[in-house]
């Protein structure tokens, strides 16, 4: 569900002033918004993968002209920084052996066996910030937050009005089973009833059918909908 664009004037009118807020039950006020998003962006962690570091920590100095030397990483890799504060630069994926070039490169500049290390960096770009900061432990990596997906995360897409808006319907919802709102107004609602196609997603859709709605909206164009049970296969797709 995306805010509606009700102003707070009107919201104010509706619900009252702000300390009206303590009034609300108990049960309304333990109803918890939380964004349905993908496991990818849920995790805290990313896949990490192997790849080989050269160790320079006693030859800084050589670092830049290295760099100029070796082969970029793939793009897929983009997301990692190519070298730590320690001074160790990232070389390629372990997934393959060293590249004949790195190995002659690590001839010209006598880097031993030894000073070359297998570690374990994210093998994805990190999608949120709490991704971010669990990556970074293992290799230091670029991140760009997607402002509107944090706020999701975070709680702070919606306002204060808002959530109680929001609160208030979904108890609305689950007295009825489900209804439809536009402008904090409600369009249509719907109730099981014992018909084979009885369910109350699709008695509220014939139900808003009888609405007066311009003719070039799709049913519920720019409407919030709120459900007691996750709709069926069927009714997901009306």
């Amino acid at each position: 569900m995306l805010p509606n664009d009700t102003s707070t004037s009107s919201l104010t009118e509706h619900y009252g002033s702000r300390p009206k807020y303590a009034r609300l039950d108990e049960e309304l006020m333990s109803l918890k918004i939380l964004p349905i998003l993908s496991k990818e962006i849920c995790d805290e962690e990313v896949p990490l993968i192997d790849f080989y570091v050269i160790s320079f920590i006693d030859k800084k100095k050589f670092i830049s002209q290295f760099l100029k030397c070796i082969p970029s990483i793939s793009s897929d890799f983009d997301h990692l920084k190519r070298v730590d504060k320690m001074g160790r630069v990232l070389v390629q994926s372990a997934t393959i052996p060293l590249s004949q070039t790195l190995l002659d490169l690590m001839k010209e500049y006598e880097i031993l066996e030894n000073e070359v290390i297998v570690v374990k960096v994210p093998a994805l770009k990190p999608t949120t910030r709490q991704q971010f900061e669990w990556a970074k432990r293992y290799w230091p990596t670029s991140f760009h937050p997607d402002k509107q997906l944090e706020s999701l995360l975070d709680d702070t897409f919606f306002s204060d009005r808002e959530k109680l808006s929001i609160r208030r319907w979904c108890k609305k919802a689950i007295e009825i089973g489900s209804i439809v709102v536009q402008n904090d107004e409600v369009l249509a609602s719907g109730s099981r009833t014992d018909r084979l196609l009885g369910h109350c997603v699709m008695n509220m859709v014939q139900n808003l059918a009888k609405c007066d709605r311009q003719d070039c909206d799709y049913l519920a164009t720019g409407c919030d909908v709120y459900l007691r049970d996750e709709p069926c296969a069927m009714c997901a797709m009306v």
